[in-house]
């Protein structure tokens, strides 16, 4: 075995260190920070309020990650928006070995959850917005489905080389996944929705996956100019420095964010600050 996976780290064309951070909107003052550099494995999921994230990071050619939002308007029924993300990040995780396709992934993904469900082996009532994406270190390609207001931005050369669209039924109402419940009048979106990317990454590559607690707030030329000269040894300086940037801009009542101009072209011309949330973000940097 051990054969094996020196074969695949050898015959790989780049590389990817990978860092993790957020906090959640109820104890924004406790930030989580991991930085797995390129010959680190990586096997986790977890919670970041009611955010979720999954990671699978591997000496083989392929590597998984995963980002997830609850809906919080699920706290007014009486349901923790963080069981359902949670649950999400962890079966996709699961299941990334077997299905290569991040879109059917999310497709297997709930229907496990929704066997889950009706067994009554667990309450899975919620919803979630996901994006699921692998990187194939090999090919120098990376394959995602996003489904929702959660997204990426992939720079290159300190510009956005590509950006995910923002999946909505509405302002401020995202497409979002949830099991069946008869009768239920909430929205529920087929993972087949999932908008799918394909993307060729090359060294100095960065590529950021991240819930709308940073897509609301920061810029995205303001998220380029943070990321501008990283490397595997100030990756987590500039993790951190993001954050704190998000938080100062979630918490300014005046800063006209892109949430507060999106709303504003929407018609809500008084709109306007940052807008706290929970936040999760990914972040791959690509390397020879």
């Amino acid at each position: 075995m051990l054969s094996v996976f020196r074969r695949a780290f050898v015959g790989r064309k780049v590389s990817v260190v990978t860092g993790i951070a957020g906090y959640s909107k109820a104890s924004y003052d406790k930030l989580g920070l991991l930085v797995l550099g390129a010959e680190e494995e990586g096997n986790s999921y977890g919670n970041v309020g009611e955010d979720a994230f999954f990671l699978r990071k591997t000496l083989s050619p392929v590597d998984n990650y995963g980002v997830a939002d609850g809906v919080g308007g699920w706290r007014t029924k009486g349901v923790d928006p963080s069981v359902f993300s949670a649950t999400l990040m962890l079966i996709c995780k699961e299941e990334s070995v077997r299905v290569g396709n991040q879109r059917e992934l999310l497709a297997k993904a709930m229907d496990i959850m929704n066997a889950v469900h009706e067994s009554k082996e667990k309450d899975l009532q919620g919803s979630s917005t996901a994006v699921l994406l692998s990187v194939d270190k090999e090919e120098d390609r990376v394959s995602l489905a996003n489904l929702g207001d959660s997204g990426f931005i992939h720079i290159r050369d300190g510009k956005v080389e590509k950006r995910s669209k923002d999946q909505t039924h509405y302002f401020n109402c995202p497409y979002q996944l949830s099991v069946k419940i008869k009768g239920s009048q909430s929205i529920s979106d087929s993972p087949l929705d999932a908008d799918e990317y394909e993307l060729s990454v090359q060294p100095d590559d960065i590529l950021i996956t991240a819930t709308d607690g940073l897509l609301d707030n920061v810029p995205q030329e303001m998220i380029c100019g943070i990321f501008d000269g990283v490397s595997a040894d100030n990756l987590a300086e500039k993790l951190e420095e993001l954050c704190q940037v998000t938080l100062a801009i979630s918490l300014d009542e005046n800063y006209m964010s892109p949430f507060a101009l999106e709303a504003r072209k929407q018609g809500y011309q008084r709109e306007k600050g940052g807008k706290l949330d929970d936040l999760t973000v990914v972040v791959n940097l690509f390397q020879p």
